[in-house]
Formats: structure tokens, C-alpha cells, sequence
């Protein structure tokens, strides 16, 4: 019986304290799977979708002649990579036109299993790579997905 024997190329260096962990539907219908550890910007965008200006009687007794009935929050998170080889940053460049994104959010019950939440990526251009460099940067942004707060 034969051994197989393969070469690994391990590249070490720093974390940061909070990394994104990415899965995705590649083109080939496989999954890929990346932890961002280089940049990391949280952003949200909230809106006001509903409200209402209601009738009083008597004014002296309110504190205000319109009212919000909900506000919408989307959460985006800038995720990057840096010191990337040109093959790594043409791979991860699939996550942008994937149908399927998935965000690591932790591992949950008793055998642990780990929690996936879907993701969307924001649609736009991306720059790959540059062919004058070496090492390549990657980001792009995430949208989690839509946070609703209802008044009473």
C-alpha cells in the first residue's frame, strides 16, 4: 500500500481579538471556509418606517403630536484580510457572488454543535488583486440580517 504524502504551506501570525468565521457555497457546489482576522468594522443603519400623527383633544397634556411605531436596524460588519498569497485572495473572491453565506456565531447544545448565521454580502465591485503586488488585500462588507423594534 502506498502512502500519500502531501506538502502544507501553514502561514502563522497574530489574531485579532474578535475574528470573522465565513462559510460559503462555492462555484463548484462544495463549501469554503475562512476566518477574517485583519479588520473588523461594526456599523449599523437605522431607519424610521413607521409613524403616525394622532388627533388630541387637549395638547396640554402631551409631550408630543407625532409618534414612531417601528425602527429598523441593519447591522454590517467590514470584514478584511491582509498579507494574503494571490491564489488565497482569488478564492475568497467567490464569496461575493455566492448564493450562500454563512456567519460562525458559536457552538451550542450538549454534544456542542456550532451555530451558523446567514449573512448577506453587500453586492458592488471588489478589487481581486493587483498584479504589481505580492501580497494582497481583501473586504468587503456583511449584512446580518434585519433587526425589528416594534413600539407598544
Amino acid at each position: 500500500m502506498a502512502q500519500i504524502i502531501e506538502d502544507k504551506c501553514l502561514i502563522l501570525g497574530e489574531v485579532c481579538e474578535n475574528p470573522i468565521y465565513l462559510t460559503w457555497k462555492n462555484t463548484l457546489g462544495g463549501w469554503d471556509y475562512w476566518l477574517f482576522q485583519y479588520k473588523q468594522i461594526y456599523s449599523d443603519n437605522v431607519s424610521d418606517t413607521g409613524d403616525f400623527n394622532a388627533y388630541h383633544d387637549d395638547l396640554s397634556d402631551q409631550n408630543t403630536v407625532s409618534d414612531w411605531i417601528k425602527k429598523n436596524n441593519i447591522e454590517s460588519i467590514l470584514v478584511g484580510d491582509d498579507q494574503l498569497r494571490t491564489s488565497e485572495a482569488k478564492a475568497i473572491r467567490e464569496i461575493a457572488y455566492s448564493p450562500k453565506v454563512y456567519l460562525f456565531v458559536g457552538w451550542v447544545g450538549s454534544p456542542q454543535v456550532p451555530e451558523w448565521k446567514t449573512v448577506k454580502i453587500n453586492p458592488g465591485t471588489y478589487q481581486v488583486y493587483r498584479s504589481d503586488k505580492n501580497m494582497q488585500s481583501v473586504e468587503f462588507e456583511l449584512f446580518l440580517p434585519q433587526n425589528y423594534t416594534l413600539s407598544n
